[in-house]
């Protein structure tokens, strides 16, 4: 689906390929996918996958499998979702940099601001309290 002239994964890969801490980007893809060539076609230091599962975590895991032959221990690896084209530079460069020094990773989060419902269980499913968002955050990625 194209934004502003560009595929959303193509967006989500300028992003992640112009952060300058990268060494790589790799995208995993479904097996025998035919659209990425076509679509986003060779982008520097971008290595298609063609390894994807049937879940994000089946995705996930393959992803990671495929690339830990050429990781080292300290490495660092960023999941982020391609759907969500709109990370900038200056805030992935800004999460690599907070995280320098931690030993167990981190995530991009924004504080909460929907309105948070808890529903009677069973199948009425009918909205019994709104609940507190005070200290809830929504992930984001890359994780």
């Amino acid at each position: 689906m194209p934004l502003a002239g560009s595929s959303l994964l193509r967006r989500s890969i300028d992003a992640l390929n112009d952060a300058v801490v990268l060494e790589a980007v790799f995208v995993v893809l479904a097996p025998g996918d035919k659209l990425y060539a076509e679509r986003v076609g060779n982008v520097r230091g971008v290595e298609a996958l063609y390894c994807g599962g049937a879940t994000r975590a089946e995705s996930v895991k393959n992803g990671l499998t495929a690339i830990g032959r050429r990781a080292e221990a300290e490495d660092w690896v960023l999941v982020h979702d391609a759907v969500r084209p709109c990370i900038d530079v200056t805030t992935l460069n800004r999460l690599l940099h907070e995280l320098e020094n931690e030993p167990v990773g981190g995530l991009l989060a924004v504080p909460l601001v929907d309105t948070l419902k808890r529903a009677e269980t069973g199948a009425g499913l009918r909205a019994l309290s709104t609940e507190s968002r005070d200290g809830l955050w929504c992930a984001q990625t890359p994780q």
